[in-house]
């Protein structure tokens, strides 16, 4: 992870950004966030609790009738990651700069209009390559 965010395995830029990526993943904010489940946004795979590796298929249902269900966001272990495109299915690859061990996917939904999101879903998996 240090050598990805600072171009070094272990220099001060890493070591910062390693201790900033274990504070996030210790406190799991992804499981307070403020929005809310629906039958609008369901996270289909992978499941909860399931070990996963190499490329990994990311997978929700979302309904696009409801007004607050236009969109949807991809996170991993709290980092933004895409929202094209805006109903997946994604591609997550546990083989570039990703560690073994825990980690959360999240999805949020939005309005057409954007602003603070409206639904989420998340499950933690494990991650063995």
């Amino acid at each position: 992870m240090g050598s990805w965010y600072s171009g070094a395995w272990y220099d001060a830029g890493a070591l910062s950004y390693i201790a900033a990526l274990q504070t996030q993943l210790a406190a799991k904010p992804w499981l307070a966030m403020p929005t809310t489940s629906s039958t609008s946004l369901s996270l289909l795979a992978p499941t909860n609790n399931q070990t996963v590796s190499g490329l990994v298929d990311i997978s929700i249902k979302l309904d696009q009738s409801d007004p607050k269900a236009c969109y949807a966001c991809l996170s991993i272990d709290g980092v933004f990651k895409s929202c094209v495109p805006a109903v997946g299915p994604w591609i997550w690859d546990t083989t570039s700069h990703v560690l073994n061990g825990h980690h959360a996917i999240q999805i949020n939904a939005f309005t057409c209009t954007g602003g603070n999101p409206n639904y989420h879903s998340s499950v933690e998996v494990n991650v063995s390559n």
